[in-house]
């Protein structure tokens, strides 16, 4: 999901509560997991836009991998035109 689709649903979470929807319609409403709109609820708007800002910076699962995969395609040919 898109930082702007992100922010658009943290308001549409707190419009929803506001106007006393439970967490689990406002669930269904949104398609948002509850556990996240329960997130967007705890946060401010502040706290909300700065946790935004900062993206995780996760390792690639395969990342591992890279190095070997390039040492077993030195062996294949016509490597070079795969480039």
């Amino acid at each position: 999901m898109t930082n702007t689709k992100k922010r658009i649903m943290w308001y549409k979470v707190h419009e929803l509560h506001k106007k006393e929807y439970s967490k689990s319609r406002i669930s269904r409403e949104t398609g948002l997991d509850r556990t996240t709109v329960c997130r967007y609820l705890q946060m401010t708007e502040n706290e909300f836009h700065k946790w935004i800002s900062n993206p995780r910076k996760m390792p690639l699962k395969l990342s591992i991998y890279t190095e070997f995969v390039r040492k077993k395609l030195e062996f294949v040919p016509n490597y070079q035109q795969l480039k």
